[in-house]
């Protein structure tokens, strides 16, 4: 069974490299806006892990962590290109489980995926390897 990954991001050269490296019979990824139904789509997709892609330092995306923890305790990785402390502190008080700053390689990213199915799906954990041996970075 395929590995649900739920990706809330605008950028669509990140949403590329994340679908042409992990998608595969391991991974079945779902992406979505942030600002376009994103409650629904975790009720409708019921995902194994989400990853949230945090562009602008505003609170849309913690508040959207809030709102998925009222019914969820599906995990939450926090993809962003903010460094600041407070912002990585404020993520995972709203509730993420993992906190990424880009530019990340498709293998850590994978690693970090990896972890986090140690935890809570031990029986879903894969290993990924890029098929060319060689990093792929998320900008």
């Amino acid at each position: 069974m395929p590995i649900k990954l739920l990706v809330f991001d605008d950028d669509i050269t990140t949403l590329d490299v994340i679908k042409g490296n992990l998608a595969s019979e391991q991974f079945e990824i779902y992406a979505v806006s942030p600002d376009q139904q994103g409650i629904q789509a975790v009720q409708e997709v019921v995902p194994d892990i989400i990853i949230i892609d945090q562009i602008s330092p505003n609170q849309h995306q913690w508040r959207l962590i809030q709102e998925i923890r009222t019914f969820s305790q599906t995990p939450i990785l926090v993809l962003s290109v903010h460094n600041k402390p407070g912002m990585i502190a404020q993520a995972l008080d709203a509730g993420a489980d993992d906190y990424l700053v880009k530019p990340v390689t498709i293998n850590e990213l994978n690693a970090r995926l990896n972890n986090i199915l140690r935890r809570t799906h031990p029986e879903m954990q894969t290993q990924f390897m890029n098929g060319r041996g060689t990093p792929v970075n998320l900008q």
